[in-house]
């Protein structure tokens, strides 16, 4: 039985409709989707209020100095700075764009701004978080092709193959989510206080399918080919190089050696291979682990579309939030982690007018050069080789001089007899 007659009459209370008087409809029948979801107590209101605040206004002011810090001291000559800096830039968005509004929604509970601002933001956090794990990744696959495949990082290495893998990440990140933009719909619901009494109608920017098999495939997709793939390639790829960074020390053949035994690496150059990765590896971490809660918990609400009790509805908000403070971590990990980045971001503050401008990467000093070793790693290479070369012509020394006393011996015992 219906629990309204049918033209049920409703006063229009929505800012947002554009259109006064009332609205009228038959309702056969109300499912618990039909009506607007109770909005956060007052006090959840001000926690989250005061968390996005904070998160929100840390990774603007954390993330500028990144690209302040990048852009002025001419750091874009290494892959991994340039990819740092297009992950900044991202934070930016998310914090500067999808953070305000989203808070604005979850106030109001209900979507006021339109149905291009709903496609818009939903999109927009899809290319964010996209781009984020793809430029992970691809600083990942970089650092592996440096430390694991010499040879084939030689023949990708340059300002070109930054550029264009630079580009590759976001031009896949703004396709990938491009369902976003077609499923992003506006959508009516019934309000009602606390006491159950009607108070009008409102739009909800939610995602609306032909058929929930579409819906669950895309977010199957979502959370498989954008979050979990990557994630195994990032875990295999620094598996590979913490492998040969803490128990396989090989070097470069040298032309004088081309069959060279295990050799240590310099342990100046080691140490430094061992920092970057540490750090590296530190944002994967902290991006998997702060972002999982909630795309699990979308997951889950995916295939249990009856979970819908204002507890679960509050959590998933506030794992938002802690995903949403990636964008706040990770110029933290940068600072505490990287020694140059330290070095740029002190004289920047401290002594302003002391900045090292490199504009070219020969032009950088080379302490630099070594302290980020993804992009400068010719260096420790070369050091390796020549410490090799010297090792060889130790050996030769030895075996001539091994030789010669094997001569002498020969002699000696030839004239005793």
């Amino acid at each position: 039985m219906p629990i309204f007659p049918f033209n049920t009459t409703f006063p229009n209370t929505s800012h947002s409709l554009g259109v006064t008087g009332t609205w009228r409809f038959p309702i056969p029948g109300l499912s618990p989707e039909s009506f607007l979801p109770p909005s956060l107590s007052p006090q959840l209101l001000a926690i989250l209020m005061a968390l996005y605040a904070l998160v929100a206004v840390g990774a603007l002011l954390a993330n500028v100095l990144v690209v302040v810090v990048v852009v002025r001291a001419r750091m874009l000559c290494s892959f991994t700075d340039t990819f740092i800096l297009s992950l900044a830039v991202s934070d930016l968005l998310v914090a500067g764009f999808n953070m305000p509004i989203r808070l604005l929604s979850t106030i109001n509970n209900e979507w006021r701004l339109g149905l291009a601002a709903c496609r818009l933001t939903e999109y927009l956090q899809g290319v964010t978080i996209v781009n984020n794990i793809l430029t992970l990744t691809a600083i990942a696959i970089n650092r592996y092709l440096v430390i694991c495949r010499e040879q084939l990082h030689r023949r990708v290495n340059g300002r070109k193959w930054t550029v264009l893998s630079l580009l590759g990440v976001w031009a896949v990140s703004l396709v990938a989510v491009i369902p976003q933009l077609l499923v992003m719909s506006l959508d009516m619901r019934i309000k009602r206080n606390a006491k159950g009494e009607i108070l009008g109608l409102a739009w909800v920017c939610v995602e609306k399918f032909s058929d929930d098999r579409h819906r669950q495939t895309y977010t199957v997709y979502i959370y498989a080919c954008l979050y979990l793939l990557p994630m195994c390639v990032m875990g295999f790829a620094y598996g590979a190089i913490g492998r040969r960074l803490w128990t396989r020390r090989h070097v470069t053949p040298a032309p004088t050696n081309p069959n060279p035994q295990r050799l240590n690496i310099p342990q100046p150059g080691l140490t430094r291979r061992r920092r970057v990765t540490v750090m590296l590896v530190t944002l994967v971490v902290t991006f998997t682990l702060l972002w999982l809660p909630f795309f699990s918990a979308s997951l889950y609400m995916e295939f249990n579309r009856g979970v819908l009790e204002p507890g679960f509805r509050q959590a998933r908000a506030f794992l938002q939030l802690v995903g949403y403070s990636t964008c706040c971590v990770n110029p933290i990990i940068y600072t505490f982690l990287n020694r140059k980045f330290q070095d740029q971001l002190w004289a920047l503050c401290c002594r302003p007018h002391r900045v090292h401008v490199a504009p070219t990467l020969d032009g950088i000093r080379h302490d630099q050069r070594l302290d980020d070793p993804v992009n400068h790693a010719g260096d420790v290479r070369h050091q390796e080789q020549t410490d090799l070369h010297v090792i060889s012509l130790e050996d030769s020394k030895k075996q001539t001089r091994s030789a010669s006393t094997a001569g002498d011996d020969k002699g000696y015992k030839s004239q005793s007899f």
